[in-house]
């Protein structure tokens, strides 16, 4: 009963929105600065947007300079596990691990960090 209860307490739902008071702070707008200690220019660099429905939007230019936006649902578990899920067949679903640090938002796949991006948030 308790492994339930705690699993179940673990587990964010993506069924509706969060309340004010419990939104993640995965939620934004996230450009990629730097990787693994070096810095990211402008032109490679990668966005997120998190949204508060659990819905988002990761987008980057490709070779030929065009916009690409793939559209994704995430989920939280177990406080800094990050699952995305592709609308698009053809792209795998994501995991990694997170921590925002109160300026930055890390990702990486490993739990140490070993290697990792970071991400700044987007002023508009």
């Amino acid at each position: 009963m308790f492994v339930i209860l705690f699993t179940s307490l673990s587990l964010t739902s993506c069924d509706e929105y969060y309340e004010p008071d419990e939104i993640p702070p995965i939620v934004g707008n996230w450009v990629l600065v730097e990787s693994n200690g070096f810095a990211v220019t402008e032109y490679d660099a990668d966005h997120y947007t998190f949204y508060q429905n659990c819905e988002g939007v990761y987008s980057y230019y490709d070779r030929f300079d065009r916009l690409v936006e793939e559209w994704f649902e995430w989920e939280i578990h177990y406080g800094n596990e990050l699952y995305i899920y592709f609308n698009n067949s053809y792209l795998e679903p994501q995991f990694c691990y997170f921590n925002y640090d109160g300026r930055y938002m890390y990702f990486s796949p490993y739990r140490d960090f070993s290697t990792y991006n970071v991400y700044a948030p987007v002023r508009w």
